[in-house]
């Protein structure tokens, strides 16, 4: 459904004065990955690493500075805006915030109604009953189509949220950490909808989120990424039972157990994480890494096979 290859997104962060020199942030530096269709891949880090902008960048909400994605066989990063168009129904996001997603001066009908009408999908009492239709997908009701984004409470926002990604008929989803913003037991609803809707829809989702324990809940696959860059990815059960990276192993000491009678050893990281235009020689993990030893400060790691389908970037993994 979605291949990536090599996408990268450089910001420009300063300039010197007096100077040709220009700093750059490079928040996704040569990330590859692939997309089953009707699979989940869920995407994890730290905060800074690249995860939502690897998002954005797959559906071109903001233009890579390199790289490729395909759409089935469709090069999507070589269009001009005019062609990309046709496509845009097809992939959709799912936003972080519930609330500032939402324009505050459109009722709810009116904000589905536009998009309808934007993609010439359906128009007056078609336009209408698929409204209600994405309403009550979503579990809201019909009755509700006529209030605005303040009048709901943060899971029903999000829920909103979904009816509008939802109402283009996509086949891809970036669910950019769509439950960190709700509360727990919200967030449980939010994620059992997004399961119900992948299997009646037949959706493809990337799933961004802090959370692994969400992560596990929904995913096929996970990749964790560092630094602009993927250092490990696998099916979930095979990244749970034998995390083979050492910052997705101290990533996963970090979980809570809800059993206080298992004892789990944590992995500390020491330092912290470099600043990301001025990135560290060799494996960008080595300032905090426990292991690092002389090669992993002077040569970067390639992403590599080490067990089926498990891909590791550490030269140390095997």
């Amino acid at each position: 459904m979605i291949k990536v290859q090599g996408l990268k997104k450089h910001f420009i962060s300063s300039k010197l004065f007096y100077s040709k020199k220009i700093k750059t942030v490079k928040a996704v530096d040569g990330v590859s990955f692939e997309i089953k269709p009707s699979e989940t891949l869920g995407l994890v880090g730290e905060s800074g690493c690249g995860k939502s902008t690897t998002g954005r960048c797959m559906l071109r909400l903001i233009e890579s500075t390199g790289g490729d994605v395909f759409y089935e066989t469709t090069n999507l990063s070589r269009m001009d805006h005019r062609q990309f168009r046709p496509y845009r129904r097809h992939l959709q996001i799912i936003f972080q915030d519930p609330f500032s997603s939402l324009n505050p001066r459109m009722n709810i009908e009116s904000m589905l109604l536009e998009i309808l009408s934007v993609h010439r999908l359906a128009e007056g009492e078609a336009a209408a009953r698929r409204v209600n239709e994405l309403l009550e997908m979503v579990g809201l009701s019909s009755a509700q189509r006529h209030k605005f984004p303040h009048e709901f409470s943060g899971g029903q926002r999000q829920r909103i949220g979904i009816a509008r990604a939802l109402a283009v008929e996509p086949k891809f989803v970036v669910c950019d950490e769509p439950v960190s913003a709700l509360d727990v037991s919200i967030q449980a609803q939010i994620i059992n909808l997004l399961v119900d809707l992948q299997k009646q829809l037949s959706l493809t989702y990337l799933f961004i989120a802090h959370d692994l324990a969400v992560v596990r809940h929904i995913s096929n696959r996970v990749a964790v990424m560092y630094l602009g860059k993927m250092v490990e990815m696998a099916n979930t059960q095979q990244l749970y039972v034998n995390p083979l990276h050492p910052y997705t192993q101290a990533l996963l000491s970090a979980v809570p157990s809800p059993n206080p009678a298992l004892k789990k050893q944590r992995v500390i990281l020491k330092g912290e994480i470099p600043n990301p235009s001025d990135p560290p020689r060799g494996c960008a993990f080595h300032t905090r890494c426990p292991i690092a030893n002389q090669e992993c400060r002077e040569i970067q790691p390639e992403l590599r096979e080490i067990e089926k389908d498990h891909f590791v970037s550490c030269h140390l993994a095997n």
